[in-house]
């Protein structure tokens, strides 16, 4: 790997980082039920 593609790893680890951050401020913020595991187990079986 060179410097270029970690450079671009770090931004992108930053920018996910960030809007991480950015949802746990949210705490109003309901995940819908797909990100449910319970949901998801219920429409794989």
């Amino acid at each position: 790997m060179d410097e270029e593609e970690v450079n671009k790893l770090n931004y992108l680890n930053k920018d996910i980082i960030e809007q991480e951050n950015e949802l746990q401020l949210d705490g109003d913020d309901v995940l819908p039920d797909v990100a449910d595991p319970n949901t998801v187990m219920e429409e794989v079986t």
